[in-house]
């Protein structure tokens, strides 16, 4: 309703401030989360978000759970998306202006990452290009 969409994932959620506490879905956490996992107590905010709406993006245009096809359990790939940078693999029918974006917002490094008000932007930028007929 009025373009404003509403995501949410209450089964690990906790209150809204800077935080060092690992909580989160491991397909969808970003790495500074994951690493309090392995003893770095990064503290993480809303940028943290971002990487998970990137990885939400991805499923959506790629109709698939991310990082199934690695086989990988839980702790493995919490340790590939934080060593190893490990991230869904991006398929070539995903419009290239969403891939820039999911790129974008699945950075390693939170400072890197747009803010949801940029998102926004962004996505309004394109949405004549994506609905050409609209």
């Amino acid at each position: 309703k009025n373009m404003v969409a509403k995501v949410a994932d209450f089964g690990m959620c906790t209150p809204e401030k800077n935080s060092v506490e690992p909580c989160g879905t491991p397909q969808w956490m970003a790495p500074e989360i994951i690493s309090n996992y392995f003893g770095h107590k990064m503290v993480y905010d809303r940028r943290c978000d971002v990487f998970s709406y990137a990885v939400l993006l991805w499923e959506i245009f790629h109709c698939k759970v991310p990082y199934a096809e690695t086989g990988l359990d839980q702790m493995a790939l919490a340790k590939g998306v934080f060593q190893k940078d490990m991230r869904p693999t991006m398929s070539r029918s995903c419009p290239k202006e969403i891939q820039q974006l999911i790129v974008a917002c699945w950075d390693k490094d939170p400072n890197k990452r747009p803010s949801f008000h940029d998102v926004v932007k962004f996505l309004n930028s394109i949405e004549s290009t994506m609905h050409p007929h609209k």
